[in-house]
């Protein structure tokens, strides 16, 4: 990255004015893409050190930005509920109302009972939950 951001600063220096203006926003969009393929990559080589699946990964960032507890304890956490709700994740489930509605309590009876009020909005939380879910099928 710094190669490339040097580089593009000294063909910048040598341009006019009006090509660095055209210049200037594709650097800023080509250090931003940077930075998100950074992002997901350090994020994947930390979900493959956890031993974690994808889906399980994704709910225990949902749970680390919600609730106060470390990062192996929302693993097994996040094993547990969905050993817990594992009869209502069939293709499909998202259609049938009574399935989601279900599921949807099964998640919010485990939060209380599991954080007791360690989390910073209990309603928001299973809705980021079931984001991650419905998105994961």
């Amino acid at each position: 990255m710094i190669v490339s951001t040097n580089f593009a600063r000294s063909r910048m220096a040598s341009t006019s004015t009006t090509s660095s203006i055209v210049v200037t926003p594709i650097i800023i969009v080509f250090q931003e893409l940077f930075e998100i393929a950074e992002k997901i990559h350090r994020r994947n080589r930390e979900r493959k050190e956890l031993g974690l699946s994808e889906l399980e990964y994704a709910l225990v960032m949902v749970l680390k930005r919600h609730v106060k507890v470390n990062t192996h304890e929302l693993i097994g956490d996040v094993k547990e509920l969905l050993r817990e709700i594992k009869t209502l994740r069939f293709p499909r489930w998202q259609e049938k109302s009574e399935a989601a509605s279900e599921l949807s309590r099964k998640v919010m009876t485990f939060l209380v009972r599991k954080y007791k009020g360690r989390y910073d909005n209990l309603m928001k939380t299973r809705e980021d939950i079931l984001e991650v879910l419905k998105r994961w099928g």
